[in-house]
């Protein structure tokens, strides 16, 4: 009698999702993924499940066959993730744990700012020291995080940057209001000279991750124009102009007496 063995085509495997952001590589929770059956063109799904706090989805003892998992909702402030994320239970790997990688690319920071001095004026005198104070409304940031910014004061016309101030700062919520400061010595501008402040947010201070930058040379709210007042007479000048004025004043009065009495004549 010949024996033949039957191969046991039916296996069970275990399955992990791990679910991160691409710039701290930190887990992210309660992204909603589909876990689906495929086979052929057919797909179903099996069931939907959202990662934990450790940015993964466990799911024990799937059985033979196609799988994949779709995401259907990502995170505010992240896009939607397109990786393929397929994988397939074979008697192989019956007894296993495969593991899958998916990772979200956070979305840009949305800056808007509001340049003016500290006491909110639009214009400044370039023979004095000065300093400009940038209003920053960020929308997007990760809480808890610490941002390395950087701005430089650019020249819309020659687009020199005249000076940079590196600051940070940690978000204390995901929308907040943030000041930089920007000293510009006296005599470093022109009379009638224009300054922008512009600004670029980045994730780490090794500045290599930028996240989020607001750099129109043409927006009027960050710009901020430099005139030398106009001189005063001084005292003794002062006095000569009002000198002649009365002079002036008196010559046409006995003008016109000169003139009347003439005219009686």
């Amino acid at each position: 009698m010949v024996r033949k063995e039957i191969e046991n085509k039916l296996a069970y495997t275990d399955v992990e999702l791990i679910k991160t952001d691409n710039l701290g590589n930190k887990p992210l929770e309660g992204v909603e993924f589909q876990l689906i059956r495929v086979d052929g063109k057919k797909e179903t799904v099996v069931n939907t499940y959202k990662t934990d706090k450790e940015g993964k989805i466990a799911v024990k003892k799937l059985p033979t066959g196609n799988y994949k998992f779709k995401e259907t909702k990502p995170l505010k402030w992240y896009y939607p993730n397109t990786d393929d994320l397929s994988f397939e239970v074979t008697p192989e790997t019956n007894g296993q744990v495969i593991s899958l990688k998916a990772v979200n690319k956070r979305k840009p920071m949305e800056i808007t700012t509001l340049l003016a001095t500290v006491d909110g004026k639009k214009e400044a005198n370039p023979t004095i020291d000065n300093t400009l104070r940038d209003e920053v409304k960020i929308k997007g940031a990760e809480v808890g995080h610490t941002y390395t910014i950087v701005t430089p004061y650019v020249d819309p016309e020659t687009k020199k940057v005249i000076t940079t101030v590196e600051s940070t700062y940690t978000a204390k919520a995901e929308n907040e209001t943030i000041h930089v400061d920007i000293p510009i010595a006296k005599n470093t501008m022109k009379d009638g000279q224009k300054g922008v402040a512009t600004h670029y947010i980045y994730y780490d201070k090794e500045k290599t991750k930028l996240v989020g930058k607001e750099d129109n040379l043409a927006n009027k709210d960050q710009t901020v124009t430099f005139k030398t007042p106009k001189a005063l007479p001084k005292t003794g000048e002062t006095a000569n102009v009002a000198y002649v004025a009365l002079g002036l004043f008196l010559f046409v009065c006995a003008s016109v007496v000169l003139v009347r009495r003439k005219v009686k004549e």
